[in-house]
């Protein structure tokens, strides 16, 4: 499966795409059952993927509970450390109901919450990141769009007309885009096929390695084809775009036999998933929470109690917290979570030891990150809460770099250093791919900042001039005669 966006907003980046044909340069890929496929450059590839990271923060609803997004990414660092030779993942989580992944450019992986809340293991959804990892991996995007014979501007007309009308009617637009490109529809239908193959055959060896389940691929996905077949409403997502067949589900079963077995992953930190995205989007239990083990229970208890803080009324249950801390004494969720209720509570010297032990295990974890800086900036040490973002940041292996450049501009904003504010606001969304808003902030924290300033203003200006220079050479190239 690749992108799961609106049609129109979907054909507008197979525009942006198309119009930057002039500038690849083409690589041979390996032949894994298509041959003569090829893929686009670096540069190409980024530039897609830095506009499609900022349709996604611009125009969906992302799910941004730091806790949350820790989870999911540590299970695709897990398993993107399988893959040779290594290359970067951005992991997304859209809140959405429906039972959907993608995988979108330059390595941008979606996956919706209903999703997780159906995965019954973390091996299930673990089956699900590493195939579109595979999809990834194995360049099935870019492969897919240069099936199509290259669109010269001349065809700009019936592009832009196909977008236009499928703002009306996705079906006759999509009728006008097959007409404009000279799609062979039934080619594509076999290349999709052969991909999906491929995404299976691969991303149940990313899992294996992982130490995951290999069978767990084959049971969602049975799984969700047999719950289908009883469900009057029409089927999930996921399996109009990863169509379930007998022979493909007797495949991967077979390719999993010959895999090393791992037994089922029990878990905490997957329950906790579960339990904080059924909590933030409102969805109800499905099964009792008997089913959850001891800590998970404990868990969801407390954070109910935190997210409605009403000390009048209840108490958050410390001794389960204990109790589940002296059984796991290193887990970072159970114990950010006591710091937390620590902190409700104005314990705020038991609630300081918490935080250090954390930060002390797990330095560059971006949801640890977050609430400890804004522990420490309620206790008025708000430049020590700066001092651990910027240390987070320097090091690339920060999980969630927008939220951390989000939580700092926070910080200077309640210090009133709004120059700093603006700059790190604009570092958030370079992270993002969003390079206009990027640029614009970047040019009003140089007009904010004091004269004092001058080491930041040296690196914006440095900035600056970087962007000035790529923009120059996009101009020589774009000049250039093919």
């Amino acid at each position: 499966m690749y992108f799961k966006l609106p049609f129109h907003r979907l054909l507008a980046l197979i525009l942006f795409f198309c119009l930057n044909l002039t500038q690849m340069a083409f690589a041979t890929l390996p032949d894994l059952g298509t041959p003569d496929l090829v893929t686009y450059d670096p540069q190409t590839e980024k530039k897609l993927g830095d506009a499609f990271s900022t349709v996604l923060h611009n125009q969906y609803p992302l799910v941004d509970d730091p806790e949350s997004l820790s989870i999911l990414r540590h299970i695709g660092v897990t398993l993107s450390q399988q893959v040779s030779p290594p290359r970067t993942f951005t992991f997304y989580l859209i809140q959405s109901p429906e039972i959907n992944a993608f995988a979108g450019p330059n390595g941008i992986i979606g996956i919706n919450t209903g999703l997780i809340l159906k995965a019954n293991t973390e091996d299930e959804l673990a089956a699900v990141m590493s195939h579109e990892m595979a999809h990834v991996t194995q360049q099935h995007l870019a492969r897919n769009l240069n099936q199509q014979p290259q669109i010269a501007l001349t065809s700009f007309a019936s592009l832009l007309a196909a977008i236009l009308i499928g703002t009306q009617d996705p079906s006759a637009g999509f009728a006008a885009y097959l007409g404009s490109t000279g799609l062979n529809l039934q080619q594509q239908l076999k290349n999709s096929r052969l991909h999906e193959k491929e995404a299976d055959n691969i991303g149940m060896q990313y899992l294996s390695r992982a130490g995951y389940d290999p069978h767990a691929m084959a049971n969602f996905f049975a799984k969700l084809s047999q719950e289908a077949q009883f469900d009057q409403s029409a089927p999930p997502e996921i399996l109009l775009t990863h169509p379930v067949t007998q022979n493909r589900l007797a495949e991967a079963e077979n390719r999993a036999s010959q895999l090393p077995a791992h037994p089922e992953h029990k878990s905490l930190d997957f329950e906790i998933l579960k339990i904080r995205l059924r909590t933030l989007t409102h969805t109800s239990l499905p099964v009792s929470t008997a089913e959850l083990s001891s800590s998970a229970q404990c868990y969801l208890k407390n954070l109910q109690w935190l997210m409605t803080n009403d000390l009048k009324r209840t108490h958050p249950d410390l001794n389960c917290l204990k109790k589940s801390l002296k059984n796991n004494p290193q887990h970072l969720y159970l114990r950010l979570l006591y710091a937390q209720i620590l902190t409700q509570l104005e314990h705020l010297q038991l609630a300081q030891k918490q935080y250090t032990l954390l930060y002390n295990l797990y330095p560059h974890n971006s949801a640890l990150i977050h609430h400890y800086s804004q522990f420490l900036a309620e206790t008025h040490a708000p430049n020590q809460a700066i001092h651990i973002l910027k240390s987070a940041l320097s090091d690339s292996s920060s999980d969630n770099p927008y939220l951390l450049y989000q939580t700092l501009s926070q910080l200077y904003t309640m210090q009133n250093q709004v120059g700093y504010a603006d700059y790190y606001q604009a570092k958030a969304y370079q992270t993002i791919g969003d390079h206009k808003r990027y640029q614009y902030l970047l040019r009003q924290a140089q007009k904010k900042l004091s004269p004092e300033d001058t080491k930041l203003k040296l690196e914006i200006q440095r900035e600056i001039n970087t962007i000035k220079e790529t923009h120059q050479q996009r101009i020589s190239i774009s000049n250039t005669p093919l």
